[in-house]
């Protein structure tokens, strides 16, 4: 076996592992039955005990300025990993970012915050709520839909003071005058209103009245994202964030529209021709955007990488940290299955059920 030296009972220890004996041992044993007992001194490998999770980071945090200003070590040296990388990411990406530690999350990013899904969601949510004062407003601050802050803001306050909410309101010019509204600002106000109806007005009746197919719905949406010119708009964003030096952002906005194709092409191939109220439908795509994540990869420079202990591949690590490692979490409790059996699984595939 080349890379590998011989060691007493015939084991076979990893070339990476020959200057480390406990490490060797720790492999061989891990989780296995029968094991056997490592007697000499275990150097390379101490076990801490703390209270909780921030405890635990702050620790490393700690042990990592150690590590940097007395050892000689960089950053890329360096590694973080746990088995639930959705609590421990969260608390170390922010208290290393206050310790003054680059670190990378080695996560998916989930879409659902990008400004895009935001405008879909909104849009939709103008007709579920027949244009009340926090769907109109849930759209028009998305980010995408084309208004600049202090519109909407002029506008906002406007609502707010005369109690405009819904369509036949929102379709009829403004007329009344208020504190600090004069005929000049009332004419801009009636321009941003022109501007907002005048995206929605085009697919208003495929959204409104009767429930519709998940066909109709989902290519109505695809035809209102090309006339807003969301891609090209997600373009400029990303060049935006590649001249900032902010490449994950970069990354995001990259890969959002094409997740959401992703996402709407999903539907209509296994839902096309249901009939479903629009509520209804919104809660589907919902549950689609919540799926679909965005892969991140590291930017190449010296920072402490925080991964998943099954999703993160590390290189040329000279120093480990494993926190978690906590009952249910290592090894990770298995869950109860789904709804659905293997057999019954193999059944429908075999009536071509999907």
């Amino acid at each position: 076996a080349k890379g590998r030296k011989e060691t007493k009972g015939n084991e076979m220890v990893p070339y990476r592992f020959m200057e480390s004996p406990a490490l060797a041992a720790l492999e061989r044993n891990l989780f296995r039955y029968p094991y056997e007992i490592f007697e000499e001194e275990a150097k390379d490998i101490t076990i801490h005990s703390l209270k909780n999770a921030k405890e635990e980071v702050w620790f490393t945090i700690r042990e990592i300025l150690h590590l940097v200003r007395e050892e000689g070590l960089r950053y890329r040296d360096i590694a973080v990993v746990t088995g639930d990388i959705g609590a421990y990411g969260r608390i170390a990406e922010a208290e290393y970012a206050k310790a003054g530690i680059p670190c990378f999350l080695d996560n998916k990013r989930a879409i659902t915050a990008n400004p895009y899904v935001k405008l879909l969601n909104g849009f939709l949510e103008l007709f579920i709520k027949n244009f009340d004062y926090e769907s109109v407003f849930h759209y028009l601050r998305s980010g995408m839909a084309g208004f600049l802050p202090e519109e909407v803001d002029i506008l906002d306050n406007y609502v707010l003071a005369c109690g405009i909410k819904g369509f036949k309101r929102w379709s009829e010019p403004f007329t009344r005058q208020v504190q600090g509204i004069d005929e000049e600002k009332l004419e801009v106000l009636n321009e941003i209103r022109a501007r907002f109806m005048e995206k929605i007005l085009p697919v208003k009746e495929i959204f409104s009245g009767r429930a519709k197919t998940v066909s109709e719905y989902t290519k109505a949406l695809y035809a209102f994202s090309l006339s807003q010119e969301i891609y090209e708009k997600l373009i400029a964003y990303k060049e935006q964030f590649e001249e900032q030096g902010d490449l994950l952002s970069a990354k995001e906005y990259g890969q959002v529209y094409t997740l959401v194709m992703e996402v709407l092409e999903r539907l209509i191939r296994l839902l096309g021709e249901e009939v479903l109220p629009l509520k209804e439908y919104k809660e589907l795509l919902d549950t689609g955007f919540r799926e679909a994540k965005v892969g991140l990869i590291p930017s190449g420079i010296d920072q402490i990488v925080v991964g998943d202990i099954e999703r993160t591949r590390l290189k040329d690590i000279k120093v480990l940290f494993f926190i978690g490692v906590n009952d249910g979490i290592i090894p990770k409790a298995v869950g109860s299955g789904g709804i659905i059996s293997d057999t019954e699984r193999e059944l429908l595939r075999e009536k071509q059920v999907e």
